[in-house]
Parts: structure tokens; sequence; C-alpha cells
């Protein structure tokens, strides 16, 4: 018995549930992988639907010196609860960050039609479910995912080492190799009979572009020529970002360009604004690949419904690769009859939302995220 699938995309969508430490096996067997996908890339969001948060309906627990100030502590935990739901557009935007690294030997690939014909592209991406990328990029480089109308996620690309980032477009085989020609040993009607019969693809080019030197960090060769030997699983596998790099010559390189990014957002909501900033610090694509995780740093968070507001002192929070956010984030509390009032949003080691505490001043030297090094 075959475990080859009847069709291209029940095959590519089979693949898509093997975990990145799986092993692809096409003998006869009946077991299955139970091991975790990786995200799914970002969906656009209804930022004007009311907040759902996993916590809106957990009993608060009032901590002794508001338990006389009812009013503040619900108004606290109302302002806490919409801050919650604004925070979680990290997990869509690290999503779409994950899914852009992950995929990009796969999109400079097609962005080539002499790898695989429209046709063949189309149904690659549909079985593959790849949408189309999140980010639009502007001149000076940088690759923005709109957010709301006021609020953006963007990225930076750098050369390793670089102090500016690059402006040319790091998915276009074009900006690597100019005028590329590919010519390959089998038919996509071969490849789709035998999904892990490998295709042998020669490529020659015209001329070297601006990121060449990514390709070929050792130097550009006198001969413009190399040959790439992938099966359809095998582009299952570069599209998860899930296959070893070293097997895809020149192309596995693009794994050393650097990266950045920064969430800016401004979210209304039921009479409380929310605006904050997080930035994910520059580091290799081969990192992020690795960890599938998007650490954030806090730079300014601020909640508020006009009386109460709720200051984000410290964080950090990082985006686990199976959508979700791990660590903590701390709020001081201004506007109440209480002075240092603090609260707490616990995510642990990956949740989609926090658990959340709050803490009288008396009581917080005591609490567990007082400690000095509860960021480390």
């Amino acid at each position: 018995m075959s475990l080859f699938p009847k069709s291209l995309r029940n095959l590519l969508i089979g693949a898509l549930t093997l975990s990145a430490t799986a092993c692809i096996d096409f003998s006869d067997s009946d077991e299955s992988s139970d091991a975790p996908l990786r995200p799914a890339p970002a969906r656009p969001v209804d930022h004007d639907a009311p907040p759902t948060p996993a916590t809106a309906d957990r009993p608060a627990v009032t901590p002794a010196c508001l338990t006389e100030h009812p009013d503040d502590m619900r108004a606290i935990r109302r302002v806490r609860q919409i801050a919650e739901v604004s925070v979680h557009e990290l997990v869509t935007c690290g999503g779409a960050q994950l899914d852009a690294i992950n995929s990009m030997v796969a999109r400079v690939l097609l962005s080539n039609p002499q790898f695989f014909d429209a046709e063949t592209i189309e149904t690659l991406k549909s079985a593959l479910g790849m949408q189309d990328l999140a980010f639009e990029q502007a001149p000076d480089g940088e690759w923005r995912m709109r957010i709301n109308a006021d609020s953006a996620f963007d990225m930076h690309f750098f050369l390793p080492g670089a102090a500016q980032p690059e402006t040319g477009d790091v998915f276009d085989l074009e900006t690597y190799l100019v005028g590329a020609q590919v010519e390959t040993s089998l038919s996509f009607d071969d490849m789709l009979e035998n999904p892990s019969l490998k295709n042998v693809y020669a490529v020659t080019w015209d001329d070297y572009g601006p990121l060449a030197d990514v390709m070929f960090p050792d130097g550009r060769p006198a001969q413009r020529r190399l040959t790439l030997r992938l099966s359809l699983i095998d582009f299952a596998l570069i599209y998860l970002g899930e296959a070893d790099a070293d097997d895809f010559g020149p192309f596995g390189k693009l794994v050393n360009l650097e990266v950045d990014s920064i969430v800016s957002l401004i979210d209304r909501r039921e009479g409380v604004d929310v605006r904050y900033t997080f930035a994910s610090d520059r580091q290799p694509l081969s990192h992020l690949h690795d960890t599938q995780a998007v650490p954030f740093a806090l730079h300014s968070l601020v909640a508020t419904d006009g009386r109460i507001t709720l200051q984000g002192t410290v964080a950090n929070l990082t985006v686990e690769g199976r959508g979700s956010l791990s660590g903590i984030l701390i709020y001081a509390v201004d506007g109440i009859a209480v002075d240092d009032v603090q609260v707490v949003d616990d995510f642990g080691e990956g949740a989609g939302y926090p658990e959340p505490s709050y803490w009288c001043p008396e009581d917080w030297a005591e609490s567990p995220y007082a400690a000095p090094d509860i960021m480390e």
C-alpha cells in the first residue's frame, strides 16, 4: 500500500501537519504525527469587534486596598481587559513576521515563473495555503503591514553587519540574480505523479543583483550557474521553513539576512484608548527560523478611559510559534483612590490570553513579579 495521496492538495496539506522535527515517511504505515503545527499566516482582524479575551469572564480577585473602592476596581479591570485585546495584536504581527521568514526561500523561487509556471504556482499556493505577503514595501526599504488606519507593523531587512536597511525586494529573485534563466529535467506533471521525485533545476543568470553577496558570502563565482534538486515535498518544506538551509545551495544563505521589527498601535474600543509601541531587536533570520519565536521589548504602553490609566512599566513578551504569547506585562495604575497599585498579565510559557492579578503596594514586594531578575 502506498501512502501517496491521490492529489497534490492532499499531499501538501498532509505535509503541513508535520512538525519541524518530524520525518516524512512514505512507507506503509498508519502512524501519524501528533506534533503541533506552525502558526497559520496572519489574517485580517476586525478591530471594531467588542473585546472577547479569555479572561473576560474570570472573577477578579480584589486586593485588600481596593475592597472599599469597588468602582475603581471595576474600572481597572475593564481598562485592563480592553488593553489585553489590543496587546493580543502582537500575536498577529509576530505570526506575520514568522510566516514571511519561514517562506522567504519559497517566495524568492516563486518570484521567477521559470521555476514553476503561473498555473502551477497557483496550485502550489492553494495546496500550501500560501497567502500573498502581508507586507508592502516602501522606497526606504521598510516593509509595512497595516493593522488599522492609525497603526502598523514594520520590518526592516539588513545585510549582515550593515548599518542601513536594504531597499531592494528581498523576496524577488531578481534582487539576487539578474535575468535568471531556469532549465528543468521534469515537467510539473511528472512531479505531480511522484511528489518525492527530484527535479533538477539548472539556473543561469546575466548578472549579479544588489543582494547577491547574501547568496555568495565567500565571493561571486565567475561561472554564473547553479543546480538545485527539488521535489514537491522539498518545496513544501521550504515554504514551511522546515527544510535544512544547506540543502538548497546558495538559496539557503538567505537566512543570513537580518531583520528587526516594530509594532506601533493606536486602538480605541468602548471609550478606552490604547496606545503602545513594541519592538523586536535586529537578529538573523536563521535565529527566528530555529526558535520560531519573536521577542518584543516594550517601548511604551498606555491604556486609559479618561479617568483610570494603566501604564505598561516592564514586559518580556514573546510571540511563540504556536500563535501565543509568553512572558509577563506589568502595569502601574493611576487615577484611583490608592497609589502604587500594580496589575500583572502573566502569559506563562505560552498562552493566547494572560492570567491577570492585582497588587496593593504593601503586597507588591512579596509578589513573584517584584524580583529584580523577573525579566531575565
